[in-house]
């Protein structure tokens, strides 16, 4: 947006670190659909670019204060049935597999000034799961300890799916770090590149922990440091956070592809998209690209394949003089649901015993890991990081046990047997903006609504519906 296109009234933004910036606020129109406008307020100035939400860029509309309309993103997008390329050979269902590109350490340009901060305080919820990954990132030889008298501090990041990454805050780093030519392409030119191509597919990959398979130079490493819990760490490997990393990953992914001869492509970094008239022709320039990857050692993951997903969701209805719940789970791999019920208890206790069926079926099946999605927010914020807080004050919150404390008891003792990631799923989304994870929650919504004498199916035999 233009920067003379500023409000009346004056908002103060201030970062993580310290600093802030005087902008203003303006009212401009804005509709998801084309159709229904609405007025919304948006932070903008004189060296602030408008940004929108990721819900406005994704597939709808922008009006500004002048009357002008803006679009974004494809208008229309054909979705056949096609071989897919998570299944080639050397990809990983690991979430969290690093590769190892197969090149001399990088040295990095490094600043003569050292720069140590303190760490400040942090997410609560932040401190287990940053611990086990810490312990992780060790294990694998990403991270290592060290004694350095370069210090950042670490600035944990909350991921849409309740997952937390490991960044650290390298302001202090990256203001003292000498410059270095940019190689990164203009996000604008290469949406102008795409959309002369005027292909009808598209593939994109998903290259895993991309800056964690650069190798960095010993004599580079102790800049990078950081504490936690009067541990010093530093990176083996490209950090998340300093200035100079994207431009680096970019450069070595771009030489892999030029010494492994791929086929046309654009390439952001990590992320790289191929185009062509059928889908066979995307399909064969994908496996391409995959192969040079990881032939120069970085790890692939299938991003959207959850072959262990389940969708929970709980009820409660009054039958005669009775208060009935319903607690339900839906696997959208067997396309089946299983179910369980009972009397007394509220939509909220039929939540949680919702999260206790699907870790049943979990154990049942001898599944590795669980992806749980719930639309629940007292759910999801449960298992993100208030049954450790629970757990921790022995399931007593001003000297009496929580609510369904033997529920949450006994969720987290299971917890600690498998490896659980929990999304929480919008419920209420327009149909018209709904994805395969939205329309996965309304099966097991409607699941829940059902009667259980209505339904008698196997789980085996992938009916329609399963109640146990």
């Amino acid at each position: 947006m233009p920067s003379s296109y500023e409000g009346v009234e004056p908002i103060s933004i201030s970062g993580v670190t310290g600093g802030s910036q005087q902008l203003t606020l303006l009212g401009a129109e804005v509709s998801l659909t084309g159709n229904e406008w609405q007025k919304h307020p948006i932070v903008t100035g004189p060296e602030a670019p408008c940004i929108l939400g990721i819900d406005c860029l994704r597939k709808g509309y922008f009006k500004d204060p002048k009357g002008y309309r803006w679009a974004f993103g494809i208008a229309a997008l054909e979705v056949e049935e096609i071989e897919p390329l998570s299944t080639l050979p050397g990809l990983s269902e690991d979430p969290s597999v690093v590769g190892l590109l197969r090149v001399e350490e990088q040295q990095v340009p490094a600043t003569t000034t050292t720069v140590h901060r303190q760490q400040y305080r942090t997410n609560r919820d932040s401190l287990v799961p940053i611990h086990k990954l810490i312990h992780q990132l060790e294990g694998q030889g990403v991270i290592s300890r060290t004694r350095s008298p370069f210090n950042s501090p670490i600035w944990p990041v909350r991921k849409s799916n309740g997952e937390w990454r490991l960044t650290v805050d390298y302001g202090g780093l990256n203001e003292v770090t000498p410059p270095m030519s940019a190689a990164v392409p203009d996000m604008l030119e290469l949406q102008y590149e795409l959309e002369s191509k005027a292909a009808k597919w598209y593939a994109t990959n998903d290259t895993a922990n991309a800056f964690f398979s650069i190798p960095l130079a010993a004599e580079c490493r102790p800049h990078f440091a950081f504490t936690w819990r009067g541990i010093q760490y530093t990176w083996n490997r490209l950090p998340q956070g300093w200035k100079h990393s994207p431009t680096i990953c970019h450069g070595l992914i771009q030489t892999a592809l030029e010494k492994g001869e791929a086929l046309e492509h654009l390439q952001y970094i990590d992320a790289i998209i191929v185009w062509g008239n059928t889908a066979e022709e995307v399909s064969e320039k994908g496996k391409k690209i995959l192969q040079i990857l990881l032939q120069a050692g970085f790890a692939i993951k299938p991003k959207d394949e959850k072959p262990y997903a389940l969708f929970t969701a709980g009820s409660c209805r009054i039958v005669g003089k009775h208060q009935r719940w319903k607690a339900t789970v839906w696997s959208p791999t067997q396309q089946v649901a299983e179910a369980a019920e009972g009397e007394g208890e509220s939509s909220q206790f039929a939540e949680v015993k919702a999260i206790q069926l699907a870790l049943d079926i979990a154990e049942r099946e001898k599944w590795p890991m669980l992806d749980l999605y719930t639309d629940s927010w007292m759910v999801a914020n449960a298992l993100w990081g208030w049954l450790q807080q629970w757990k921790q004050s022995n399931w007593q919150r001003r000297g009496q046990l929580i609510w369904a404390a033997p529920l949450w008891q006994d969720i987290a003792a299971r917890l600690e047997e498998l490896v659980v990631k929990v999304r929480h799923v919008d419920a209420h989304i327009p149909k018209s903006r709904a994805t395969e994870e939205h329309q996965n929650n309304q099966q097991v919504d409607q699941a829940a609504k059902i009667e259980v004498a209505q339904v008698d199916l196997d789980w085996q035999r992938k009916g329609e519906l399963f109640i146990a």
